[in-house]
């Protein structure tokens, strides 16, 4: 009986203390470092330093990037790749032939909705790209450099928008998204950046997250922000907001990227990690948070600038198909 009593007192103790560690780090980073980012974001975009000769660091030769005459007409456009001669860094394939059907739902609804979009690719057929290419829709070939190609796009992105006349831009994945409605009628708020929300809740909730993160920071020589695993689970398959504000992002993103200098896969960390240092939200936390969240009911990845969840996206893997949100991320 005294040792039930002991184990449930310390049992106790020890919940106490860790709720005690994470408010200890928690407290301070809502109350000043948020307050400081929010107020200071505007500062940051317009005073930011542009990357340089990021088309040649970590290149054995300077990678390549197709801008044509009509892009600098765009205003508007939604970005997504299709690399079929270089292996996902994530899954281990490599495609090695172009298949209508694995870009078929994001070109159809792109095609449907009237917008602009930009199919950036490492090799595709020209047959495939004559028949395929279309008034709204282009392809655009990119040579990348030593680093895996999934990482690399996001060069592509900051270099076509900063060489370009683009306002407003979304970065999405392809093989599994689909756009059901305009999405640059909605979220064209200025200084928030809109991004998916993952299923997992908190960084601290995905192991796989957690190794990444251990992987990318001893790269850098450097211990994570201790912040960072409070922090909303955020999902790079969609990425957009006005011109300003993605320079400011995705040069941040080629500058975390080009100093890691590595092939494995790093991207979702990065964003994470840009978001916890530029776009900070309220951390919160609790012994009873679910591992799992539902993008329509959940407020937490929400901050002043930026926004994830519904209505931007469907819940991540839910495999909502008859969903209003304006994303559908499987």
């Amino acid at each position: 009986m005294l040792r039930g009593l002991l184990n449930r007192l310390g049992n106790k103790l020890e919940r106490i203390i860790i709720v005690l560690k994470a408010y200890f780090i928690i407290v301070p980073y809502n109350l000043f470092y948020k307050q400081i980012m929010n107020i200071t974001l505007q500062f940051r975009i317009k005073n930011h330093h542009y990357i340089h000769n990021y088309l040649s660091i970590n290149a054995k030769e300077d990678r390549k990037l197709e801008i044509e005459d009509e892009d600098f007409m765009l205003e508007e456009v939604v970005f997504a790749c299709y690399f079929i001669n270089q292996r996902n860094p994530q899954s281990g394939e490599l495609l090695n032939k172009a298949d209508y059907n694995f870009i078929s739902p994001w070109y159809e609804s792109i095609l449907k909705l009237g917008i602009n979009g930009i199919i950036i690719h490492d090799g595709l057929d020209l047959d495939f790209i004559k028949k395929h290419e279309t008034k709204n829709i282009k392809f655009r070939k990119f040579i990348s450099g030593n680093n895996n190609v999934l990482d690399e796009r996001w060069l592509f992105y900051y270099h076509f928008i900063l060489k370009t006349n683009v306002k407003r831009a979304f970065c999405t994945d392809i093989s599994d998204v689909f756009i059901t409605k305009n999405p640059f009628l909605e979220f064209k708020k200025k200084n928030v950046l809109y991004i998916g929300r993952d299923n997992g809740n908190k960084i601290r909730h995905s192991g796989w997250m957690n190794n990444e993160l251990v992987d990318f920071f001893q790269l850098l020589h450097k211990k994570p922000p201790k912040s960072l695993k409070h922090q909303a689970f955020y999902n790079v398959g969609v990425v957009g907001g006005e011109r300003e504000l993605l320079l400011f992002t995705l040069s941040k993103f080629c500058k975390y990227f080009l100093k890691a200098n590595n092939s494995r896969y790093h991207e979702m960390t990065i964003f994470n990690l840009i978001i916890n240092r530029s776009f900070p939200t309220d951390l919160t936390f609790s012994l009873n948070e679910p591992n799992i969240v539902n993008p329509k009911f959940d407020k937490s990845a929400v901050g002043k600038n930026v926004f994830s969840g519904f209505p931007l996206n469907s819940k991540f893997k839910g495999f909502e198909m008859d969903s209003t949100a304006y994303f559908i991320h499987k």
